[in-house]
Parts: C-alpha cells; sequence; structure tokens
C-alpha cells in the first residue's frame, strides 16, 4: 500500500532512515541487553533491592544516552539530503522522514528499558500482544491519514511513531502487572553496578556495531550504488526479512530467560539441553515461511508490488534463503552473555561488519541489486550461522560441530520446502492472494503434521505443551 501510495522513490527512503538511524541505539541497546541478564539473575536468586538498582541504573542511564545523541540527531537531520541520494524536490520530506525515524527510536529505546520486565518473566505472550496491537495501529493510521490527505512522507513518519508509542505504553503496564515491587527510584542509581553492568555492556556494544554494519548498511548502500528506483524496490522486499525477523524474535525469544536461568547452575548439559530445543523450535517455525517465500518470490512479489518488481525475484531469494538458520542466533548468543565470554565474539562481528561494507559495495557495483544481497547473506551468515555456533559450543565444552549439526538439519528443511513450493508453483498457476492462501495452506498443515507426529520426540511435544498451557493460564 505504501509503494504505490509514494512509488518507489520515497517509500525506499522510509527503511533507509530507520536503518541510518538504527545506529544511534548501539550504546543503548547494549545497556539494555545487559540489563536483561543482571535483572533476570537478581530475580532468580529473589534479591528485590539488587533487582531495583538493575531497574533504575539502566534506565537513568539510558535517558542520559539518548539526550546526548540529540545533536548528532539534529546532524543527521539537517545533512540528510546531502549525504544520501533524494529524489527531486524531496529534500523536505526526507528530514521529516528523519526526525520521526529518531524520535521513533529514541522511544522504542525508552521502551527497551521496560520490556526487560517481560522478558525476565518470559512473558512473551504479552510482548506479542504489543507487536501485534502496534503493527494494527502503525497500519490504521497511515491508511486512515492516506485517505483524507495527500499520501507523503510526514503521514508515513506518523505511522513510524504509533508504533513505539503503543509499545511504551503497554512495556509500562505490563512492568505494573508483573512486577509491582520493581521501582524506579534515583537513589538506587549504582555507579559501581554501572562499572560492573558496563564491562558486559561494552562488548555488547561492539557486537552491536558489528551487527548494525552487516545489517543496516545494506539500504544505505543500495541508495548509493542501485538508483532510487532500483533502491526503492530494495526498501520494500526488506519487508519480507523484517517479518521473518518479528517470527523469530517472538519464537526464539522465549528461551532466553530459561537459558540465563539455567546458566547459573554447574550443570551445563541442562542449559545446553534448552539452547538445542531453541534450535529446534524457532527452525521449524522459520523454515517454513522462509521456504515458502523462496519457492514463491516470483509470484509473491507480483501479486503483492506489481509485475514491475519480478526482477527482483533472486534479490528476495537471497535476502531470506539463508535467514532460516541466521535468525536463530538467540539462543547462541544467550551462552555468550550468560557465560560472559563476550570479547572474541565482539571482535569478530566487527571486523565480519567492516569487511560486509566493503563486500556490499563491491557486490553493488559488480552485480547490481542481486550481488548486494549476496554479499550480504554472506556476511550474516559467517557470523551467525558459523562463527558463533563453532564458538558457543567450545565455551560449554561440546566439539565444533555440536550445533552447526542442527543448524544443517533446518537448513536442509528449508530447502526441501523451497523446492516443493518452487515445484507446486510450476504446476499451480499462483496469481492471486486466494492462490496463495489455496497453495500455502495445505503446505502449512501437511509441514505441520509430519513435525508434530516426524521430528518431535514425547519430550518435546510435552514441553511444547506446557508453554502454550503455561501462557494460556497467565493470560
Amino acid at each position: 500500500y505504501l509503494v504505490h501510495s509514494l512509488g518507489n522513490e520515497l517509500f525506499g527512503l522510509i527503511p533507509l532512515a530507520t536503518s541510518v538511524t538504527n545506529y544511534f541505539t548501539v550504546i543503548t541497546t547494549s545497556v539494555n541487553r545487559s540489563t536483561g541478564r543482571y535483572l533476570t539473575i537478581a530475580l532468580e536468586e529473589e534479591d528485590t533491592e539488587k533487582a531495583n538498582q538493575v531497574f533504575s541504573t539502566s534506565f537513568f542511564v539510558t535517558l542520559a544516552l539518548i539526550l546526548a545523541v540529540i545533536p548528532f540527531g539534529i546532524g543527521i537531520v539537517i545533512f540528510a539530503p546531502d549525504i544520501f541520494n533524494v529524489p527531486l524536490n524531496g529534500e523536505k520530506e526526507v528530514q521529516y522522514i528523519f526526525v520521526f525515524a529518531i524520535i521513533a527510536l529514541m522511544l522504542s529505546t525508552l521502551q527497551g528499558n521496560f520490556a526487560v520486565v517481560s522478558y525476565s518473566q518470559n512473558r512473551f505472550d504479552l510482548k506479542n500482544v504489543i507487536r501485534l496491537i502496534s503493527r494494527v495501529a502503525q497500519v490504521s493510521i497511515v491508511i486512515v491519514l492516506f485517505s483524507l490527505y495527500t499520501p507523503n512522507l510526514l503521514i508515513a513518519g506518523l505511522g513510524v511513531i504509533a508504533v513505539p508509542l503503543v509499545g511504551i505504553s503497554g512495556e509500562v503496564i505490563f512492568w505494573k502487572k508483573l512486577l509491582p515491587n520493581l521501582k524506579l527510584k534515583l537513589e538506587s542509581l549504582k555507579l559501581a553496578l554501572l562499572k560492573k553492568m558496563m564491562g558486559t555492556s561494552f562488548w555488547m556494544l561492539v557486537i552491536t556495531i558489528g551487527s548494525l554494519l552487516i545489517t543496516s548498511m545494506e539500504l544505505v548502500v543500495a541508495n548509493k550504488t542501485l538508483g532510487l528506483n532500483v533502491a526503492g524496490m530494495y526498501g520494500a522486499l526488506f519487508t519480507f526479512p523484517n517479518n521473518l525477523r518479528f517470527l523469530a524474535g517472538t519464537v526464539g525469544g522465549v528461551w532466553g530467560p530459561t537459558i540465563l536461568a539455567k546458566s547459573s547452575s554447574p550443570n551445563k548439559e541442562e542449559m545446553d539441553y534448552f539452547v538445542k530445543l531453541a534450535l529446534k523450535f524457532t527452525g521449524l517455525a522459520i523454515a517454513l515461511p522462509v521456504g515458502y517465500i523462496v519457492g514463491f518470490s516470483r509470484q509473491l512479489i507480483t501479486i503483492w508490488l506489481g509485475p514491475e518488481f519480478a526482477i527482483m525475484d533472486w534479490a528476495l531469494i537471497f535476502m531470506v534463503v539463508t535467514l532460516s538458520t541466521n535468525l536463530l542466533h538467540n539462543p547462541i548468543y544467550t551462552i555468550l552473555v550468560s557465560q560472559n565470554k563476550l570479547k572474541i565474539p565482539a571482535l569478530i562481528t566487527l571486523l565480519i561488519g567492516i569487511g560486509s561494507v566493503f563486500l556490499m559495495f563491491f557486490g553493488s557495483k559488480q552485480f547490481g541489486a542481486v550481488g548486494l544481497a549476496v554479499a550480504a547473506a554472506i556476511m550474516f551468515s559467517l557470523k551467525n550461522s558459523v562463527l558463533f555456533p563453532i564458538y558457543a559450543a567450545k565455551i560449554l565444552g561440546y566439539p565444533w560441530w555440536h550445533y552447526m549439526t542442527r543448524l544443517a538439519q533446518v537448513t536442509m528443511i528449508t530447502l526441501g520446502i523451497s523446492i516443493l513450493s518452487h515445484l507446486l508453483g510450476r504446476i499451480v498457476e499462483v496469481n492471486s492472494y486466494t492462490m496463495i492462501l489455496a497453495t500455502g495452506i495445505p503446505v502449512t498443515i501437511l509441514y505441520g503434521v509430519i513435525v508434530y507426529f516426524g521430528a518431535l520426540n514425547a519430550k518435546e511435544k510435552g514441553y511444547l505443551t506446557l508453554i502454550f498451557k503455561k501462557n494460556r493460564k497467565a493470560s
């Protein structure tokens, strides 16, 4: 809807602005991640005083950091038309969308402080409710205002802000509901605790910077090398990987608190069991949509965005095909955090991030959008699907292939679904949303039956049932 209303060139500036402004959160994101670890451990130990200190220290430090980056945000807004390629006479609209993107990131950063509460309580059902309401609010605002006024980036920016506004409101409500004894007090801010948290946060910061170089530079490179029209198309395709990230976060994030809680036990086998369980459940959940998108790439693009986008089918394939394993990094990353072994992964991530920028520029200039997607996929896979799993296994004293075998299984399942979907697309003409459902529903049902009765053992089925019962009872 946005693509057709704004056009490729203007629409492409929305994900570009979001990608660029992500760099303003490198410090605050690392603080929030460190907070999640320390808060979960404090609550597990039933140390309310320490939990309050962690919560308050994180909040006030994050607030100070947000205020500190405001001047840099103003600079980006002023010089954005000079830094990036923009449509003719689109300078003001570019500045509008950067203003809204920066405001949205500041709000979402504050939201992250309150989100650690539902994270520590393993209440991902509540987090998903917030995500759903946020998306509905964003879409509703844009559709209503686009119907009343001429579509422009100013209105689109209001939709961007709606997401963190709803998010922060929901997280505050759930904080008061789940942990009413957790208080924000200035006197609970402890510099000694901050120093301890920042010891972990520094290497998290380096990991965040390296990861952003891999994931958030893609659209910047597209803007500088592909031309506005193709860059806009490339930005539109980002909807697919972004939604897959949302799904992976929804399923994979559930396991983080459990893995952290098990990390304090001298028996690492129990933590390893939950890591492998998280990889299996999340991988099985992600493999189906990834395989479906890969197999029906041209049909999906044509139906959703129009026939002029069909030339981007291979770019979409390389954007998503490796995500079935690359998005399984949460359980692996939790091992590194729980064992406080972040230095080597941080340095590796930074080097990969720097290398990815050069490779993406090379791939984009030599092979266009497909080359850019391939370059990004290679570097993302090197970090998330190769080096991190190997290092995590080494930390726990297992062979280097310990987690790689599970990732290889997910890869084979993804390729199988991709081939099946592609063959189905050659037999059946998929040219409408109705046909997408007609082909997708049977494949999904068949996949679900095979997974439940063939891929899960009795213990895993029982654990899955327990999760659903727990969330339903808690709700």
